[in-house]
């Protein structure tokens, strides 16, 4: 009688065993301990944890949609000695750039420094500086970005002036931008009119940038009120031909005063009463200044 109760207890045992047995390896192979995440993820988890530090980008990373300064001219002097700088020293400060994630989806958007990033995309530079930001509210990163570029450079006319329209859109008062910036309020309203100007209009003034400084728009043609649309844009036309003119005649006297001097050069001999007859009848027929 003992040795059966013994084998069934042996028994018993053995079918406990192989119980665990079974659940330990379903547990193995039915529920891993790790998943391979894929290198986007990875990308995306990094970047994460760098937000509000300097973190290294590339600059194809980057997109430079949204951008405050409406129109970067890679052929202006300044743009071009901005791109060689960066090509013999890389860029010294760092650019900011908004993470926009959703699971695991995300893009990279330029806030400030748009022309060095582009500047690094054409030099083919594989990484630049770049503090990571994140904001919760779109007039936050609008906010940001014209406030870096009016603080570094002057941004043309009509970028600030469409920068400004874009605060209104969001709920801002002119009253805000002209307390934030530090603007006179009317000043503030001019700059804004300046939005509302025609595409026609808009070109013509950033087709000849150098013609129409603030000073101008402001006061020759913001304070203005206009019947129609043409009206100012003749009145744009009018002033670009007026000033061509203006520099076509200062490019003559110049040269005017350059001939004069390779004469004198020629003619050691005239004194100098006699080349102050000479100036003053050139300056009576506004030959030189």
């Amino acid at each position: 009688m003992p040795e059966p109760i013994k084998n069934y207890q042996q028994s018993n045992k053995e079918i406990l065993a192989e119980k665990k047995l079974k659940s330990f390896t379903e547990t193995i192979y039915t529920e891993p301990t790790f998943t391979i995440q894929q290198p986007e993820q990875l990308r995306l988890e990094k970047i994460r944890s760098a937000i509000n530090k300097v973190f290294y980008l590339n600059p194809s990373e980057i997109l430079l949609s949204e951008n405050v300064r409406f129109s970067i001219d890679t052929k202006d002097l300044e743009y071009q000695a901005l791109k060689n700088s960066i090509a013999t020293e890389g860029i010294l400060q760092p650019v900011v750039v908004e993470l926009r994630d959703e699971e695991n989806k995300y893009e990279l958007i330029a806030i400030n420094g748009h022309r060095r990033i582009l500047a690094a995309k054409e030099l083919g530079i594989d990484k630049i500086l770049c503090v990571i930001k994140k904001y919760s509210e779109k007039h936050s990163r609008l906010l940001h970005g014209l406030t870096e570029n009016l603080l570094r450079t002057d941004l043309d006319p009509l970028d600030v002036s469409e920068g400004y329209a874009k605060l209104i859109e969001l709920g801002w008062r002119a009253e805000n931008i002209s307390e934030y910036f530090g603007k006179d309020l009317n000043y503030v309203y001019c700059i804004i009119k300046l939005a509302s100007y025609s595409d026609q209009a808009k070109s013509i003034i950033r087709e000849n940038k150098e013609k129409f400084p603030m000073r101008i728009l402001i006061n020759e043609f913001a304070r203005k009120k206009w019947t129609s649309d043409q009206e100012l844009i003749e009145a744009l036309l009018n002033k670009v031909e007026k000033k061509s003119q203006a520099d076509v005649k200062s490019l003559k006297v110049e040269m005017n005063k350059k001939q004069l001097n390779i004469f004198y050069d020629l003619n050691p001999d005239i004194t100098d009463d006699v080349k102050m007859y000479v100036e003053k009848a050139l300056r009576h027929f506004k030959f030189i200044n």
